[in-house]
């Protein structure tokens, strides 16, 4: 095995310990500490952590998660003694992934860097904060306008049944708020698509013009997209989610062209002054 290739085998290796360790570092924060009131600064609570394994932080997020998403006439209720600890770590686990996002996006930019061209390289350095704000705008527009008229509406069903039936409103609490991080993972990625073409375009891989053929083609993906998430069969729920992803997309487009219009425009100007 050439030494070259075993040294980028050790390199990554060490960033992905690295990456490990900081995702392991906040998994148990948030599983074994709850944020506890420490003080007050004026008007502002203060928090500190403290330690306590059968009430984390992570058991904080859950109550506010079926306090926002839930709505108050839905009971709900443990299938399994195992079904709330589970929950923890789901739960421990993704908000650890999005606190070391910063630091996954770090390692893994040190590690591609050196093999892209210069102008890869700072459009790539660039567009990392974008990159984790929009993550944070997707995760925090589906929390706030998507979910609790999404989650509302299903429930709509059994409302209706539980009139001219003896039906209780109940929800596992473990499919509920599976299916809540999901979906808010899902936009946090979704919320990336416009970036992601614009740097496609901008280092020359796809044409603004090839984004604007294939609109119809990621219209379809989008329902497909969001019939998959949403298990509701009226179509309204399918369109809730799936009309940001196309919106997203056209942004995209428009971003790629002005790029793209933009380095025409810079280039016509080199070879003017050469």
């Amino acid at each position: 095995i050439p030494k070259e290739y075993l040294a980028h085998l050790r390199e990554l290796r060490q960033r992905i310990i690295r990456v490990m360790f900081t995702v392991g570092f906040f998994y148990a924060f948030f599983f074994l500490f709850e944020l506890v009131p420490a003080g007050q600064m004026g008007n502002l609570t203060l928090y500190a952590p403290q330690f306590s394994p059968f009430h984390p932080l992570a058991a904080q997020v859950l109550h506010r998660l079926i306090t926002d998403i839930i709505p108050p006439d839905i009971q709900v209720f443990q299938v399994s003694p195992y079904e709330v600890p589970v929950l923890y770590v789901q739960i421990s686990l993704t908000l650890a992934i999005i606190c070391s996002m910063p630091m996954i996006l770090y390692q893994f930019g040190k590690f591609v860097i050196p093999a892209l061209y210069p102008h890869e390289r700072r459009v790539l350095l660039r567009l990392l904060g974008p990159g984790l704000l929009l993550f944070a705008i997707g995760a925090i527009f589906a929390y706030i306008v998507v979910l609790p008229p999404l989650v509302n509406f299903m429930f709509e069903y059994s409302r209706e049944l539980a009139t001219d039936t003896n039906l209780a409103l109940t929800v596992s609490v473990s499919e509920a708020i599976s299916f809540v991080l999901i979906l808010l993972l899902a936009f946090g990625i979704v919320f990336e698509m416009p970036l992601i073409m614009n740097i496609l375009t901008r280092i020359g891989i796809v044409q603004a013009r090839t984004w604007w053929r294939f609109w119809r083609h990621a219209i379809v993906g989008f329902l497909v997209i969001g019939g998959f998430i949403t298990p509701d069969t009226s179509g309204v729920t399918q369109l809730l989610v799936a009309v940001p992803m196309m919106g997203l997309y056209i942004g995209g487009a428009i971003a790629a062209s002005l790029t793209e219009r933009r380095i025409k425009e810079r280039e016509r100007r080199e070879r003017g002054t050469g």
